[in-house]
């Protein structure tokens, strides 16, 4: 009966992940915006844009007319433009040209098309005017202020003269993509204009702005690229007012080819809102109870077990006639207990003294997998790499074009552009351990297990330090920094704002997805936990009978390398972010959402780590290989771990792929990568791994795996806050990416730490002691008296 039985369940499974493909709502296409703000999935298709750019027909278009190009080019120097007017305009000249557009504000006569057609936009909270009360007093305070500058530059005024060399200025390697003129942000803030100098009596500041330039070829309609010019204009502007006084400038008066498009203004460090308030206000009470709870831990726990030790050190032994010590009594040193009451215990969950202690200790239990830590630990320096190379190379970076297509004809750069892989190393890991140790746990229990606590356990390990960060995130980022790069509206700002209870439910990877996601790169949370609710379908059948497991484990791999391949061949999906496929088809930017982070195209090396896991427990930790058995597996493994990682070189660097090899690498690729990975554990755990299991296994690396999961928390947001705060482009080289990515790896791994001594291992204490509560006899007698 049991082989039906389980047959089913495998085919209803299959059916779900099939069904999740067809039924899956598709979200809008994302639209790039300002490369300043784009979210984390933008960020990956912007490179991806990038990466094609750089060698396609679009490059070569820029060179065949790079005479019209770098007239345009020399068109947008606005900064050039306000000295050639102040210059060589006749005498009253700019005067007449701001007078004559404060006129037209005042009967609000300004022709629209000089501004873009903005005239009436709605106020989007970064200061752009709405046609109606109040608009023609500060538009026209904007004006007098602009006209005072103009004539401060005419008679060289020295606050004058900063304002206008902090403007952007046309950069050399133009045909690079070096496009973003950022100019001077701490010098244009630093202007101050004070009432003696304006004929009103008021004051003002400089205002850095950025402005977008559109560059539209002959024959063309839509803009070839954007120049991004860093702007210093009078506070009294907002970001209407300086497109409208540029624009009328550059049309009307000087009869220029080119418009100023988008216009993002920074304002003021903002005043500490309400949800920033609460944020500190919850960090300060942890800050109290990690203070309270260490001083309990060390007065009440510590302090006296070392006093117990040092007594019964002297009462237990002795010195005999070889000068040897032996027991003298019959008492153990680990028998020694303090009672302590609930609230005390809950409290000391926060000792920082204690847990430094827990997190440095490198003993590992019987039976533990300890080349876990290890590959871990280096997956996780992986992930690092891979997203410093993403922020550096869609963020600010200003010969990006080149560099990469430079780079991508190396095949050792593939170790960056297809280090995606080292998520799937993470699923193999969790696989490997949720099988394993679930098993053992059936195996302890005969068969049964608390499915309450299987689930609750994995819920709380992840979720409490989880949500405060997307918290924290929400509340205070746009405090953390500022800068010509620094965005003046932060998307996850507005996407946890609305979407954090997908975070909570671990539904983000289907809901709101896209430029929509909160806490872009917590994708693979989501995938963990739904792999992880689906593993009883694999690990039960498993512990009843290996056929029937290896059925369960069949049916799920197939679904999830076939539903990739069939994906691919409908949407022609590429092979990976920065591999080409030979195809007209666009899919305007539904890869990321639609394809790289739904779990039915990310679960085959769960799965077969799931398998590892049983074969581990089944042989006890303990299968004996022959040399040469090990040795073919580690050429084979080898094999298709570098034909995962490495079989996208040709694509990237040269011709696209067919669209029947992307399907084929889609569906393989990750399998592939995961069977390697569960070799290596494998061979590790049952004592074949050799020289590689000493390796992963060092102590040295025990403490720093045990931070991982809070340096994939932490690391993306700190990535984008260090180099979104910087005040020039960044100059992309290898040893420029390579420190940057040391840089942020220690940063890292130091704010990691700080998390872990402040949520998450207070958390697990936390968790430990109220499960032991409800589970202790006393507690059960008591509550049998009461009823």
């Amino acid at each position: 009966m049991a082989s039906p039985i389980i047959r089913c369940l495998g085919l209803v499974s299959l059916g779900v992940v099939l069904l999740c493909t067809t039924c899956r709502a598709r979200p809008d296409p994302v639209t790039l915006s300002d490369p300043v703000t784009l979210s984390y999935s933008e960020a990956l298709n912007h490179v991806l844009r990038q990466t094609h750019f750089s060698s396609s027909h679009t490059a070569r278009l820029l060179k065949d007319n790079s005479m019209q190009l770098l007239n345009l080019l020399s068109s947008a120097d606005i900064r050039g433009l306000i000295v050639s007017s102040a210059s060589e305009a006749p005498d009253g000249k700019s005067s007449q040209v701001f007078a004559e557009l404060k006129v037209g504000v005042e009967g609000w006569s300004v022709d629209t098309n000089m501004a873009g057609g903005d005239v009436a936009r709605k106020n989007n909270g970064r200061g752009q005017r709405e046609s109606g009360d109040g608009v023609g007093l500060s538009l026209l305070q904007c004006i007098d202020d602009f006209s005072l500058f103009q004539k401060a530059v005419e008679s060289r005024e020295l606050w004058a003269m900063k304002m206008l060399d902090a403007y952007g200025k046309p950069s050399p390697a133009i045909f690079d993509l070096n496009v973003l003129w950022l100019g001077a942000y701490d010098e244009c803030r630093e202007v101050t204009v004070t009432q003696n100098m304006t004929s009103d009596g008021h004051s003002f500041t400089g205002k850095y702005c950025n402005g977008g330039i559109p560059v539209i070829l002959e024959n063309f309609v839509l803009p070839v690229i954007t120049v991004k010019e860093g702007l210093c204009v009078p506070s009294s502007c907002a970001d209407f007012d300086v497109k409208l006084i540029f624009n009328v400038l550059l049309k009307k008066e000087l009869n220029q080819s080119v418009s100023l498009g988008d216009v993002t203004c920074t304002e003021p460090t903002p005043k500490l809102d309400t949800l920033a308030i609460i944020a500190l206000a919850v960090c300060g009470a942890f800050v109290v109870l990690m203070v309270v709870g260490t001083a309990l831990d060390v007065a009440l726990v510590q302090v006296p077990r070392l006093r117990c030790e040092d007594t019964l050190s002297i009462l237990m032994t002795g010195v005999d006639s070889r000068g040897e010590r032996e027991p003298l009594l019959d008492v153990q040193k680990h028998s020694l207990s303090f009672q302590l009451g609930t609230c005390t215990k809950l409290l000391a969950s926060f000792s920082v003294y204690s847990n430094v202690k827990k997190l440095v200790d490198t003993r590992q239990s019987a039976g533990s997998l300890t080349c876990i830590h290890g590959i871990r630990f280096l997956s996780m320096t992986w992930v690092v790499l891979g997203h410093s190379f993403w922020v550096a190379t869609s963020l600010g970076s200003w010969n990006v074009g080149r560099w990469l297509e430079i780079s991508m004809k190396r095949v050792m750069f593939q170790l960056v552009g297809n280090a995606t892989v080292a998520v799937d190393t993470f699923f193999v890991l969790s696989g490997v351990l949720v099988s394993y140790l679930s098993l053992r746990e059936m195996q302890k229990r005969k068969g049964r297990l608390n499915w309450f606590l299987f689930f609750f356990h994995r819920f709380w390990r992840l979720t409490p330090v989880y949500m405060m960060l997307v918290f924290l995130y929400l509340a205070t980022m746009q405090y953390w920094g500022d800068g010509p790069l620094w965005p003046h509206t932060w998307p996850d700002r507005d996407n946890c704002r609305q979407s954090w209870w997908t975070n909570l439910l671990y539904v983000n990877n289907f809901v709101n997805t896209g430029d929509k996601m909160c806490f872009g790169h917590s994708w693979y949370l989501a995938n963990d936990m739904q792999f992880y609710i689906l593993s009883p379908f694999i690990f039960v059948p498993f512990y009843y009978s290996a056929a029937y497991g290896c059925l369960s484990a069949l049916l799920f791999l197939l679904a999830t390398t076939a539903t990739p391949a069939v994906l691919t061949m409908l949407h022609h999906y590429p092979p990976g972010a920065l591999a080409k496929v030979d195809t007209t088809q666009q899919n305007n930017g539904s890869w990321f959402q639609d394809f790289y982070i739904v779990p039915y195209t990310r679960m085959a090396p769960y799965v077969v780590g799931m398998v590892a896991g049983y074969i581990i427990y089944r042989s006890n930790a303990t299968l004996r290989m022959p040399k040469m058995v090990a040795f073919l597996g580690w050429v084979v493994a080898g094999a298709m771990g570098l034909a995962s990682l490495f079989g996208l070189y040709d694509a990237t660097a040269n011709d696209p792929m067919p669209v029947w090899q992307a399907a084929l690498y889609n569906a393989a690729g990750r399998t592939g990568w995961g069977l390697f990975v569960a070799w290596v554990v494998l061979s590790c755990a049952t004592g074949n791994g050799g020289f590689v299991n000493t390796m992963l296994s060092w102590s040295a690396v025990v403490p720093l795996s045990r931070l991982t999961y809070c340096v994939y928390l932490v690391h993306l947001p700190l990535i984008y806050t260090v180099f979104l705060m910087r005040r020039t482009a960044f100059y992309v080289t290898d040893i420029d990416v390579v420190l940057f990515f040391l840089g942020m790896l220690l940063l890292s791994y130091m704010v990691a730490l700080v998390t872990s001594l402040t949520l998450e291992a207070p958390m697990m204490g936390v968790e430990k002691v109220v499960l032991q509560r409800a589970s202790s006899p006393s507690n059960k007698h008591s509550e049998h008296k009461q009823g």
